[in-house]
């Protein structure tokens, strides 16, 4: 778990729920690197949030780059210039999901919620798909029942 400078990240990538970290410092709490690009939970000052963790090649000094909404009090809740200790964990791909859907990007956010309703228009449409009379004798019955009555 590093300790890292906190500092601001450049003017065109903020709202994008990134953080800047050199290789060398972006590594787990057992010391294995993380992959650039790869969303993890990030825990500094007793909070946490979800951030897609890139590359930052120009220094090997320990700092980390955020923007002020993922240092904000909503956030991370840290100060700028300060060292705090960072915890980095990859998430499991239901929290890049979730990370998705509270990006503050609107398109991420966008593109998280219609693969929600396409999921569940598509497990809809599998469940109305299937012969359930095959699988459940009981409604078999129920259906036969139901019918012998008319």
């Amino acid at each position: 778990m590093p300790t890292l400078k906190v500092h601001q990240l450049s003017g065109t990538e903020v709202y994008r729920d990134i953080i800047r970290v050199n290789e060398e410092h972006r590594t787990d709490k057992r010391g294995r690197r993380i992959k650039e690009g790869q969303v993890c939970l990030v825990r500094a000052n007793g909070r946490k949030c979800r951030a897609v963790l890139r590359g930052f090649q120009s220094s090997t000094a320990q700092e980390i780059r955020m923007d002020d909404y993922t240092r904000g009090r909503d956030k991370l809740d840290l100060k700028l210039d300060q060292l705090y200790l960072f915890e980095f964990k990859k998430v499991w791909p239901g929290g890049t999901w979730l990370w998705a859907w509270d990006a503050s990007e609107m398109g991420y956010r966008v593109a998280s919620r219609i693969a929600l309703i396409s999921f569940l228009m598509g497990l809809a449409a599998l469940l109305l798909s299937l012969d359930w009379h095959r699988f459940l004798p009981a409604l078999d019955w129920l259906v036969r029942r139901l019918s012998c009555g008319r």
